[in-house]
């Protein structure tokens, strides 16, 4: 299946929607499948034999600078993670004195992982699990809005956990025709995995209209995953200034956005 990289979701998936909308239960064996040893979320059973080795996982050049160099919680401060796999993130962020929780659709990914970290996590929609209202500092989420049948009712579900002084912060992949893709796409970057397409506009038009403020939002700058730089040192370098300079773009895009008081009117 080729996904049309032009067609970007604003504030659900109507624009990309695949023909038969998988059902709860059906992307629930869809990742327990991905899960499991040699399928699509192999690195994910990595970092899990690294955290099982050490104790942490490194997570990453800009996760840690986008959040957990940038904001420091105070005593108590909550966060929520969706999509939290086996858990590294919440371990560095426990590290950081987050007091951390995590939920994600696998239950493989949860069974596998929580005897190593130790960490509250549950298994489940963020929509359909409870919560309680406004208690959480940051909602973190790497890599899941692209995955959900519905964006708006996930980011109404967010705001109503968020506390009016907290953040949400993101990433997802940047389906920009500035990003030099390779030649074919994986099979984790389809339907019925990705369901949702964004470039740095629509996302931001997703968040305003929704009912937060953006206080940061950027591709990825960086090209090494996209361009062989050994075999092709001259290319890469080519592209990697155009990257600095705007005009070309790396995988993903990460952002930061806070709960407005108000919800934009119609």
């Amino acid at each position: 299946m080729i996904v049309d990289r032009s067609a970007m979701a604003v504030t659900d998936m109507s624009a990309v929607r695949p023909c038969n909308e998988p059902t709860p239960q059906q992307l629930a064996t869809l990742y327990n499948k991905v899960y499991q040893s040699g399928e699509l979320y192999q690195s994910h059973l990595n970092e899990l034999e690294l955290l099982k080795k050490h104790g942490n996982v490194p997570v990453g050049y800009y996760r840690n600078r986008i959040f957990l160099n940038r904001y420091h919680p105070s005593h108590g401060d909550k966060l929520l993670e969706v999509g939290c796999g086996v858990g590294s993130f919440l371990v560095a962020a426990k590290n950081k004195g987050w007091q951390v929780e995590g939920i994600d659709l696998s239950e493989e990914a949860l069974r596998r992982s929580q005897m190593f970290h130790g960490l509250p996590v549950r298994c489940g929609k963020i929509e359909e699990l409870s919560f309680e209202a406004a208690s959480y500092k940051a909602v973190i989420c790497w890599e899941v809005m692209e995955h959900l049948v519905s964006p708006r009712n996930f980011l109404s579900k967010v705001r109503s956990i968020l506390r009016p002084d907290g953040i949400f912060v993101c990433s997802v992949p940047n389906s920009s025709n500035k990003v030099p893709y390779p030649k074919v796409l994986g099979p984790a970057s389809i339907p019925p995995i990705h369901l949702n397409f964004w470039d740095c506009h629509s996302l931001r038009l997703l968040f305003e209209l929704n009912g937060f403020r953006v206080v940061h939002l950027a591709p990825k700058r960086i090209l090494r995953t996209l361009i062989d730089y050994r075999r092709r040192p001259i290319y890469f370098m080519l592209k990697q200034i155009s990257a600095f300079l705007g005009m070309a773009e790396g995988l993903n895009i990460y952002a930061v956005a806070v709960p407005v008081s108000k919800l934009p009117t119609k």
